[in-house]
């Protein structure tokens, strides 16, 4: 026992004993008692008042321990010893201490998942003090702003106007805000804020919550919407303007004129074509935007798939001196089978080689190779059985490279005179993209200006089925690497 216990204990003792005393004083004074044996006596009584206060001050010392356990957060598993009242009191205060602990368990759990809830939110999410100082904030909140914002003043950190004044009218007014703002980075996003006040402060002095929804990719699906209906209107309007000019002047000036008549209506029949086309095509690419959800199922031959449409375009390549080429870069018929839609994918590919021929020099020739590629593009999903690849190459003039991100785009054209004139809709590309995203797959587009363009689909390898499968597959593919720079859609 240390020094200071140890005189608490004495003096404790020596003030108990003074009653003692006081009796074996009254002793000694009738004489019944020697002084020497009064002092005897009192010495006797006041050792053992001391064992009995040092045994009591043991206990009372570990009932303390246990409060200060409880106070830092460790609690006791027990405190033992102590019987009677005083055994009583350690046992309820390490029950209590046991039951702090469960409820501290609970609320860290709690807290935790909270937490983590949050963290998993895809907006961000700040937490404001009385003092418009951010004392939280979610990860997707700290990715966009930094995390090094907490502690901040929020004018510091978000310099919007808008926001500061609606957190100055929560704080004084507990008026709630919703608004747009937009953040500027590497890409320029619009945020949908709502400014709430809480009822009551929270334990961290939470006082104002600030939601952001991003809105960005809502208001570029509304752009493109607008965009793509103006195109279409124009596409249409277009034509239609053609057809009621002709029909004004073979009913008007040109009537009885047969020369003129029949000029007109070989215009009328053209432009009627071209807007039946234009149709055809808006009502494909709805039919695949409704299907892109539901995988397709079916096993396809991809190289018997490209032979039949490339027998369907032989006699127009023909037609311009140009040669179809099919490249079979596969050995084995299981390493060129794809669980796919054959009318979409027929649709893809005819798509390309028909690009191919109109775009193509006369006299020149049209390459479609099929291979197995050990390395498709990032955007390929990860499959387990790898990829097929099919790539049409022409020899035309080539797209320059500002272009190529945007071929995919509906009615995006390079040289809008030059593909009405072929017979182009703008949406071709935008048709391919959507059924090779509905397959799960990737497509690149490689060009050089004045040497031509290839267009490569990358479609996931269906899994081998049978001992012919897997033997035929036991052989050594070849793989294929194209350019890494090509523009991947």
């Amino acid at each position: 026992m240390s020094f200071g216990p140890a005189t608490s204990v004495l003096r404790s003792a020596l003030g108990l004993s003074l009653p003692s005393a006081a009796i074996f004083a009254y002793f000694y004074g009738e004489g019944v008692l020697s002084g020497g044996q009064a002092v005897t006596f009192w010495l006797l009584s006041a050792a053992g008042i001391a064992a009995m206060v040092a045994r009591h001050y043991v206990h009372l010392g570990r009932i303390d321990h246990a409060i200060r356990q409880l106070e830092e957060e460790r609690p006791e598993i027990a405190v033992t010893g102590p019987t009677g009242k005083l055994g009583e009191i350690a046992r309820a205060v390490s029950r209590h201490a046991r039951w702090l602990a469960r409820q501290r368990a609970t609320l860290r759990l709690g807290l935790t998942t909270i937490e983590r809830v949050l963290n998993g939110l895809p907006d961000p999410i700040i937490r404001i003090d009385e003092k418009t100082r951010i004392v939280g904030m979610n990860r997707p909140a700290e990715l966009l702003f930094g995390k090094g914002s907490i502690g901040r003043d929020l004018v510091r950190v978000m310099r919007k106007p808008e926001v500061t004044e609606a957190v100055d009218a929560a704080l004084g007014q507990g008026r709630d805000s919703i608004f747009e703002i937009s953040v500027s980075g590497q890409v320029e996003r619009v945020y949908s804020t709502r400014v709430v006040r809480l009822k009551e402060v929270g334990p961290d002095e939470t006082a104002v919550i600030i939601l952001l929804q991003d809105l960005t990719r809502i208001q570029l699906a509304e752009r493109m919407r607008g965009d793509f209906v103006a195109n279409a209107s124009h596409e249409l309007r277009t034509p239609l303007a053609t057809l009621l000019g002709f029909i004004e002047t073979i009913r008007g000036p040109a009537r009885g004129d047969e020369q003129a008549t029949d000029h007109f209506l070989e215009i009328m029949q053209q432009q009627t074509e071209r807007m039946g086309r234009l149709v055809e095509d808006l009502l494909s690419l709805s039919r695949v935007e409704l299907a892109e959800l539901t995988p397709p199922t079916d096993r396809i031959d991809i190289l018997d798939l490209l032979a039949k449409v490339k027998a369907t375009l032989d006699l127009r390549a023909q037609g311009k001196g140009m040669t179809l080429n099919l490249v079979d870069g596969i050995a084995g018929i299981a390493g060129r089978t794809v669980i796919g839609d054959a009318d979409q994918l027929s649709q893809v590919f005819q798509n390309l080689m028909d690009n191919a021929i109109k775009y193509g020099r006369n006299d020149s020739v049209v390459t479609i190779e099929v291979y197995r590629e050990s390395m498709p593009p990032p955007s390929f999903p990860r499959s387990p059985d790898g990829a097929v690849a099919v790539s049409v190459s022409d020899q035309g003039e080539g797209i320059p490279r500002e272009h190529l991100a945007r071929l995919t785009e509906r009615f995006y054209r390079v040289d809008k005179a030059r593909s009405r004139y072929l017979g182009g809709t703008g949406l071709g590309l935008a048709i391919v993209k959507h059924i090779v995203s509905r397959h799960k797959g990737a497509m690149t587009i490689d060009s050089e200006v004045g040497q031509g363009s290839t267009f490569t689909v990358y479609l996931p390898s269906a899994p081998e089925v049978g001992d012919r499968a897997r033997s035929e597959a036991s052989e050594e593919p070849r793989s294929v690497s194209h350019n890494r720079n090509a523009n991947v859609t």
